[in-house]
């Protein structure tokens, strides 16, 4: 009985000793640490953005033509009688300058010919107006003479009727009578025939007179000159040598003037002068819609920049470009052989390749952003909570690493930052880039 107490005392006690070590150790057990989450931050470069005005410019390269190219010729034929001492390639000569004579002698030969003739014709004609006159006189006479053999024939016939007479006598007036008849009528036909020997010496007289005015031009044409300032392409022409009517002898540049011929795609023809697509293709050979657009052109060699002329756009080319689907502009430069600038720079010569930078007097409103940091038509600034979001943003156009674009409302902080991924609304810890804050601003002034 003793052990069967003792035992149920042993399992009670050894229960309370269990109950008494889960609640040390329940005691003892540390709190679990509290986590608190936090949104992560990501780090970003910004550009502050202004709104400005901003001059649209557009770049094309060409080629350089002459205004204006002289094909030397001479009109007539002849031997080469006089040599400019300068009618050597690349050498400039000015307007009126005689760049070679042709021998006139046969020509003047002729000339003394054609003056001797024309004076012979001449003679004839005044003879033939002394011929008419005395014709005239002479008719004016005879007729005056029919009429009194006509009375004396009257006068004979009745005295035959009265026997006063022989017939004799009658026959023998009659025979006179005839004979005046025929000499009036000889006279008359003579005064027909006049006229159209007139005519005939006439026309002889104009022929002699062309004839005279065709050599005296052959003689005047015998010496060539320049019309303008030119500067001289290669020279095949030698002292004594024939020269061939209308044959070409050489080219003559002139150097007031030179063009660069170069091409520029419909959307860039828009940024420049701002109207529809049918305007341009309308009004595009009046040389008077483009000074009211007052496209203004910077050429530069595109070998060398520091070489550089100013020109303006004059007129566009009579069809697009199939191929490439631009359209043909013709940019003049006034006076490229300034002789300020010789020393400094060469010419604008015929077929330099030159880049230019076209731009507009008609400013544009807009901001202008890095290229890169576009993407796919939209931007990513920071907003008032330093969120990042998505912008939509229309692209004018772009040039050298940037792009001028319509799309914010207000100065905002634009993300130039690679960002991966970029999630509208996540948190940004942001940054002006200074560099490209300069770069940005130095752009702006340009």
């Amino acid at each position: 009985m003793k052990k069967l107490l003792k035992s149920k005392w042993l399992i009670i006690l050894a229960i309370f000793f269990g109950l008494f070590l889960i609640k040390t150790a329940i005691a003892s057990k540390k709190k679990p640490k509290k986590i608190e989450l936090t949104e992560k931050i990501t780090l970003a470069r910004v550009l502050k953005l202004k709104k400005h005005s901003f001059t649209p410019k557009v770049e094309s390269y060409g080629e350089v033509k002459s205004a204006k190219i002289w094909k030397v010729f001479a009109e007539v034929g002849g031997r080469v009688s006089y040599i400019h001492p300068d009618l050597k390639a690349g050498y400039i000569l000015n307007k009126d300058e005689t760049l070679f004579k042709l021998d006139v002698t046969k020509l003047e030969l002729k000339k003394e010919e054609s003056y001797a003739q024309k004076t012979a014709i001449a003679s004839q004609i005044e003879q033939l107006y002394v011929e008419t006159k005395n014709v005239e006189l002479n008719l004016k006479l005879e007729k005056k003479q029919l009429v009194i053999e006509s009375k004396e024939l009257k006068r004979i016939d009745r005295l035959l009727k009265e026997d006063s007479t022989t017939d004799s006598a009658l026959d023998k007036q009659k025979k006179l009578f005839i004979t005046r008849e025929q000499k009036i009528q000889a006279l008359k036909n003579q005064l027909k025939i006049i006229p159209t020997q007139m005519k005939s010496l006439n026309a002889q007289l104009n022929v002699q007179n062309f004839r005279l005015k065709q050599i005296i031009y052959d003689i005047s044409k015998a010496e060539v000159k320049l019309p303008f300032r030119a500067r001289l392409g290669e020279v095949d022409l030698h002292l004594n040598s024939y020269v061939s009517a209308f044959k070409d002898l050489f080219l003559a540049h002139d150097v007031s003037k030179s063009e660069v011929h170069l091409q520029l795609s419909m959307r860039d023809m828009k940024l420049l002068i701002n109207v529809k697509d049918s305007l341009i293709k309308q009004q595009a050979g009046s040389r008077k819609f483009f000074e009211s657009l007052n496209l203004l052109a910077k050429i530069t060699l595109a070998s060398n920049e520091n070489y550089h002329w100013s020109g303006k756009v004059t007129r566009i080319k009579e069809s697009i470009d199939l191929s490439s689907r631009t359209i043909g502009l013709v940019v003049e430069v006034k006076n490229p052989y300034d002789k300020k600038k010789l020393f400094q720079q060469p010419p604008l010569l015929h077929g330099m390749f030159v880049k230019v930078e076209l731009s507009s007097k008609t400013k544009k409103e807009g901001y202008l952003i890095p290229s890169l940091s576009i993407h796919n038509k939209n931007v990513f600034v920071v907003d008032k909570n330093n969120q990042l979001r998505r912008k939509a943003i229309e692209v004018i156009f772009e040039q050298k690493d940037w792009a001028f674009v319509r799309g914010f409302h207000k100065a905002e902080d634009l993300i130039i930052s690679d960002i991966q991924p970029a999630l509208d609304g996540m948190k940004i810890n942001f940054k002006v880039d200074l560099k490209v804050q300069e770069k940005w601003s130095k752009r702006v002034e340009e």
